[in-house]
């Protein structure tokens, strides 16, 4: 047997579909899922020639048929008992079928593990390619017409989207719908999302396999659901255990209804942490090792951006321009709103308990993370709406300064004609406004006491803006070689503040508010949690420090701009919260509904507990 001969026969073994070309072959390449013939193997001098114009290395299609490099070589002995190819088994065929129950085609799962598609013939035959078939048929989620019957039973029943078949299957067994794509991870298109969407489901729990791949696959399948229209629940787990573990069939194998039970509370209903340690296998990672409790949560905020309106639309379409992580967006969104609100919203959580919405937000980011193009995009309608408040309190100053004139030209002339007295008072009692300023950058103690100074002693409102942090905690922690920290405590709380200066006049005011926005590295933040008199004072406890997922190393091409319209609705929404903000020397109060209030006492009591047993460890919550 030549060597050609034995390469052809191992690639019609395998289920490949060889067709002579012009003095070579052309087939199916075993290396990779292949439904267009791009693997050559033609007669060389001294032996076969092999190539995948897909780019599969010669090694690696030879270890899907089993051969070594000599069985290429015409000079090899025959070595047919050492290189036939195992024998591979059928253990599994899948089926996947249109919403009708109409075989589309079928996947193989053979053993040593290996996966082929085939469909149909027409004449009770399979043809082994998807050829032919419509893009909708080549994209169907598995277990499609079950599915289809478990939303009309079952309209509010959750679904799980796993890797692979297998996965499905078991977690069918355990009463969990479930579905996923063919061959596995990397292959979920459009399509799919397109078809669980159009079939309704509004609560979605992604399962990652516990590998690279699997979570890729399961961020992209996110991604796909977002882009697609998806607006209902949605979150993202890996599928772990402490005994190696990595996919569902695995967990369900070695823990059976322990950990199905556990996985249906959060399918059904979100759970997102437990306190029993031993039958919890879906962990958080990087948590203590001592307590594996958590389910692993992927970097991730997609599920909130339905509920969030012009939030949410903005935050994606920000990621996407910018190529940054959707966490990163929507916190840099989130924050630049926190600014207008922090400057004027109270909220009555009791008729007894007043909290101010001012939220202190640093985001932590080390350098090539386009932090200052995130920050613009955010920022710039604040920074136009404060121009044009700036501008018109430069009008009211001239046109007051004005008026001081002719007060001055009045109280001169009364001397001689009487009335002397009343013209004193008048313009005793005139006042020319302070040049409007709402936002800093280069945020000094003596910066802001003195912008709050001239604000009047009832209300002082200051915004930090910087996307160099590092900066602004360097100027505002340090005072004179002491630290001093009591503008920002007194900032976040909205609270009274008062300072005594030799070197400049005191400062008193009723109400502080100092909401921030700043960017810094990590070494900076570093420094500030290093401060013995910032923890003390409760300063980091009051910091709302959120580090990003890096997508550096994978920013390839360019991202899509933002539309105009959204932009424009994005400026108009800022402009009148900035409007608002400043439409009255009085702070706005918002109450809490009782669903509201329900939401925020079950989350204060979840934190509460988890402070309490030490199952939740990591750093800033604790503090909080």
């Amino acid at each position: 047997m030549s060597a050609l001969q034995k390469v052809l026969g191992a690639l019609s073994d395998h289920g490949s579909t060889i067709k002579p070309n012009r003095g070579q072959y052309l087939a199916q390449c075993p290396a990779h899922d292949d439904h267009n013939p791009s693997l050559s193997a033609a007669q060389g001098d001294k032996g076969v020639l092999l190539h995948c114009f897909a780019g599969c290395q010669t090694d690696a299609i030879l270890d899907a048929l089993g051969l070594t490099p000599a069985d290429l070589s015409d000079d090899a002995p025959d070595r047919k008992e050492k290189t036939t190819p195992k024998p591979k088994e059928v253990v599994a065929i899948y089926d996947y079928q249109r919403a009708v129950r109409t075989l589309s085609y079928q996947v193989v799962r053979y053993e040593p593990k290996d996966f082929r598609q085939r469909r149909p013939d027409g004449h009770g035959g399979w043809i082994w390619n998807l050829k032919g078939l419509s893009t909708e048929d080549r994209e169907l989620p598995f277990m499609l017409p079950e599915l289809a019957e478990i939303r009309k039973e079952q309209p509010d029943r959750p679904l799980a989207i796993a890797e692979g078949e297998q996965d499905c299957l078991a977690l069918w067994k355990q009463g969990i719908s479930s579905t996923c794509n063919a061959m596995g991870a990397g292959k979920w298109k459009d399509g799919h999302s397109k078809a669980v969407i159009k079939l309704g489901f509004t609560d979605i729990v992604i399962i990652a396999d516990r590998d690279d791949p699997g979570k890729a696959h399961a961020l992209a399948v996110r991604d796909s659901l977002l882009k697609n229209g998806y607006r209902g629940d949605l979150q993202t787990v890996i599928a772990t255990c402490d005994d190696g573990c990595k996919d569902p069939a695995d967990l369900i194998a070695h823990h059976g209804e322990e950990w199905t039970d556990q996985l249906g509370e959060l399918v059904a209903g979100g759970v997102t942490t437990v306190t029993n340690c031993d039958t919890w296998p879906l962990t958080r990672e990087n948590s203590p090792e001592k307590c594996h409790t958590t389910v692993t949560l992927l970097p991730e905020v997609s599920h909130l951006l339905p509920r969030l309106g012009i939030l949410g639309e903005f935050s994606n379409a920000l990621a996407a321009a910018t190529q940054v992580d959707l966490e990163f967006a929507l916190a840099s969104a989130l924050a630049t709103v926190g600014l207008p609100v922090g400057l004027s919203v109270n909220v009555e959580v009791r008729s007894d308990w007043i909290e101010p919405a001012i939220l202190q937000c640093l985001l932590i980011a080390p350098p090539s993370e386009r932090k200052s193009p995130v920050l613009g995009v955010c920022m710039d309608p604040i920074y136009e709406a404060e121009r044009e408040a700036r501008e018109q309190r430069k009008a009211q100053i001239a046109s007051a300064k004005a008026i001081e004139a002719e007060l001055e030209l009045e109280k001169a002339n009364a001397r001689k004609s009487g009335g002397y007295r009343d013209a004193c008072e008048r313009l005793e009692n005139h006042t020319i406004p302070n040049e409007f300023r709402a936002i800093l950058g280069k945020a000094t103690a003596e910066a802001l006491e003195v912008l709050a100074a001239r604000q009047g002693e009832r209300l002082a409102r200051i915004a930090v803006v910087s996307d160099e942090g590092g900066a602004v905690f360097g100027d505002l922690g340090r005072y004179q070689n002491s630290t001093n920290w009591e503008l920002l405590l007194a900032g976040y709380d909205g609270r009274r503040y008062s300072s005594e200066r030799l070197s400049r006049a005191s400062v008193l005011v009723d109400e502080l508010r100092i909401p921030l926005f700043v960017m810094l590295q990590p070494s900076a933040w570093d420094e500030v949690k290093g401060d013995a008199a910032a923890s003390g004072r409760g300063v980091l406890s009051r910091l709302s420090p959120i580090r990003p997922r890096s997508l550096v190393g994978e920013r390839f091409g360019f991202g899509a701009p933002i539309s105009k319209v959204l932009m424009a609705r994005w400026a108009q929404r800022l402009t009148e919260l900035f409007a608002q903000a400043y439409a009255s020397d009085e702070s706005i109060r918002l109450t809490l509904s009782p669903e509201a209030f329900g939401v925020w006492a079950r989350f204060k009591d979840e934190v509460e507990t988890e402070l309490g047993d030490g199952t939740f460890e990591r750093w800033p919550l604790r503090c909080w």
